[in-house]
């Protein structure tokens, strides 16, 4: 007889195996017998609806790409390597990228790693932690001779994507109202290769995605990553940065900041 840990584990396999794979019908647990195994079949497919589901939530323009169908086997496949770890499911994907980009390498949908990844920092900006951003004036009131050893830290709901594909139109127009419009935005689409910088931050719960430029962006990561602002400032011309920290401060880049 194993014990009840080793039980609570089987089960946990048994309901996150993919409904209908050689594993989930081999998977058995202590004392169960095989009416009781029907039975937790329904449930596993309860639980693998309800995960698949969280994931349509997070990533509605890959399941417009890719079609139900295959995004519900997709799903499957990842919750069976990747299930979640926290029973709150707003912010379960971590890693959808990463697995579509693998399983799909060489097709027209190359770019899909790349929306995905722009989506999952959508709903992390979703759902993060609300705290007041770093205004200009709190920066302005500091004494000029410690403006240099200052560091930055990132506001919980700002996100920065270096991606290979433009994966914001795709967004953008994938999710757009049907209608003439969209098929329009849809038929100009020309992803692949088509690198870009986005920031993606929520403002007082809108979701404002902000294309940079290389320059804007090694400067925005530079301070993300904590360096002083005197180092930051040698990735961006001296004539643009007083305007650009302006800009991210506006947008709400940054809170509290951190002494050297």
């Amino acid at each position: 007889m194993s014990s009840l840990l080793e039980q609570q584990r089987a089960l946990c396999r048994a309901l996150l195996a993919m409904p209908g794979t050689a594993e989930a019908a081999a998977l058995r647990i202590d004392g169960l017998d095989q009416p009781g195994h029907a039975r937790l079949a329904i449930y596993r497919n309860t639980v693998i609806a309800t995960i698949t589901d969280a994931l349509r939530l997070g990533f509605p323009a890959v399941l417009r790409l890719v079609g139900e169908a295959y995004f519900n086997r997709m799903a499957a496949q990842f919750i069976a390597i990747s299930p979640p770890d926290r029973a709150d499911l707003h912010l379960y994907g971590e890693g959808f990228a990463d697995f579509l980009q693998a399983a799909l390498p060489d097709t027209r949908l190359e770019y899909l790693g790349d929306v995905a990844r722009l989506e999952f920092a959508v709903v992390q900006a979703l759902h993060a932690e609300r705290v007041a951003a770093l205004d200009i004036a709190t920066l302005a009131a500091m004494p000029p001779a410690h403006q240099g050893d200052l560091r930055l830290a990132r506001h919980p709901a700002l996100h920065l994507l270096a991606l290979g594909n433009a994966a914001h139109a795709v967004w953008s127009a994938v999710l757009a109202p049907e209608g003439e419009a969209r098929e329009r935005a849809l038929a100009a689409l020309r992803p692949s290769g088509r690198s870009e910088r986005l920031a993606v931050v929520n403002r007082a719960g809108a979701i404002e995605i902000l294309s940079l430029d290389a320059e804007e962006f090694a400067f925005a990561q530079a301070l993300v990553e904590g360096r002083p602002l005197i180092q930051a400032l040698d990735c961006i011309a001296e004539e643009k940065s007083a305007q650009t920290l302006a800009f991210f401060l506006l947008q709400g880049f940054f809170v509290a900041r951190i002494s050297a």
